[in-house]
């Protein structure tokens, strides 16, 4: 028997397509087995793709609320503070304290649509009459000093006219 039997030789062409073919097989498989493991199963590990934050609806008149995206690969969720949401006090409904006084314009008070807090501020336009009895305003006890002011004139003019008058 003859040993020395030439080997069929694969032609050059044929292996490197062979080669280039296996390559990208492992490739592809790689590729899968990676996108299955990050995508399909939910675990995105450290390389998550939150895109579409929504608000949770949960800021309130002092305190800035949070913001919810789920990533676009998996299941995870992402919350996050939503900067500048706090919604601010909103007072509308102001009504009097009944605290004018005959001496300084009186205060009305609102309190917040969201919240308990309530806001104090001027009523201008509202302080009170005097009510004199006498001389005296019954409300403030101050003296009526047009009245004293005009009483004293009367009296140093009658003095003052009654010296002349003996001179």
């Amino acid at each position: 028997m003859n040993t020395n039997k030439k080997r069929k030789r694969t032609p050059r062409l044929t292996r490197v397509v062979i080669t280039t073919f296996l390559t990208l097989v492992l490739f592809a498989i790689l590729a899968i087995s990676t996108f299955a493991a990050e995508g399909d199963s939910g675990e995105c590990g450290d390389n998550h793709s939150f895109t579409n934050y929504v608000s949770d609806g949960n800021a309130t008149c002092t305190e800035n609320g949070t913001k919810t995206a789920k990533c676009d690969r998996c299941n995870a969720t992402d919350t996050t503070i939503d900067v500048m949401s706090k919604l601010g006090h909103s007072f509308i409904n102001y009504e009097s304290n009944d605290d004018a006084t005959c001496q300084k314009d009186g205060t009305k008070t609102a309190k917040c649509e969201r919240c308990d807090e309530e806001h104090t501020i001027m009523d201008a336009g509202t302080r009170l009459e005097h009510v004199y009895n006498g001389l005296t305003c019954i409300r403030c006890q101050s003296p009526r000093y047009l009245y004293i002011a005009v009483i004293l004139f009367a009296v140093i003019a009658f003095i003052l006219f009654g010296m002349l008058a003996a001179v």
